[in-house]
């Protein structure tokens, strides 16, 4: 079958697609689409944690903490509510719960105003309108991307306690998650339940689309994300830069 031998070229790829979109000539990246808005929370009300590891007084408060967890680079790798809406490549379990990308490495962080979604640490949301540039071409609209802090916030234990230390070195596996994503967007385009599933929280997002519309659009971003190499495959745990 067409489908069948296509997904087996996919799920044989060891893929994780990530590039710098900078252009002086026009904007590609910008803000995310339009949320509620929110009045910033006073230092007064900051919570003395992140994610629930103790937070260093470092001279930052909750906002800068907050800007600094998402302030955009540039560097995108997934449309965003594709992100939020893939399972794990094995079972019903969402790729991006919290418990499946700490195991990882990544550091969790508190929903709030600035992370409505729950997004975990350097995990940014961004506009993305590049339509002749491919895999982005495939995908008009948010996308996910990783931030400084995802490489630069690190985290300790100290009798018990999980301590947040903001420009510290990260111990994440990005090689591992690049390698788990790949595989949960294979399992997904591959199988129809999946498929179904998926597509049904894509569109609970909020996001203008329909189950055609939505495969080509995965199948393109397979295809063409196949010839591109990631920088942020590395040899080694515990950075991407």
């Amino acid at each position: 079958m067409r489908r069948s031998g296509r997904a087996g070229a996919i799920a044989a790829l060891t893929w994780f697609a990530a590039a710098i979109l900078l252009d002086a000539n026009q904007t590609v990246i910008g803000q995310p689409g339009p949320t509620a808005a929110s009045q910033p929370a006073s230092p007064a009300s900051q919570p003395a944690s992140r994610g629930g590891a103790a937070a260093l007084d470092q001279g930052w408060d909750r906002s800068t903490t907050e800007k600094w967890y998402r302030l955009s680079q540039g560097t995108v790798f997934l449309p965003y509510p594709w992100f939020l809406a893939l399972e794990q490549a094995a079972g019903e379990e969402l790729f991006a719960a919290s418990y499946h990308l700490e195991r990882m490495g990544f550091l969790a962080d508190s929903r709030g105003p600035e992370n409505p979604d729950s997004l975990l640490v350097g995990f940014s949301r961004v506009f993305v309108d590049l339509p002749d540039r491919k895999p982005y071409s495939c995908w008009k609209g948010d996308w996910v991307g990783l931030t400084c802090a995802a490489c630069h916030t690190g985290q300790l234990r100290h009798l018990g306690q999980q301590i947040r230390i903001e420009g510290g070195p990260a111990h994440h596996d990005v090689e591992l998650f690049g390698g788990r994503l790949s595989a949960a967007l294979a399992a997904t385009f591959a199988s129809s339940p999946k498929f179904t599933r998926f597509t049904k929280g894509v569109l609970a997002s909020g996001t203008t689309t329909t189950p055609n519309a939505l495969r080509e659009s995965l199948t393109c971003f397979l295809e063409e994300s196949a010839k591109v190499h990631s920088f942020l495959l590395v040899e080694r745990s515990g950075g991407a830069d």
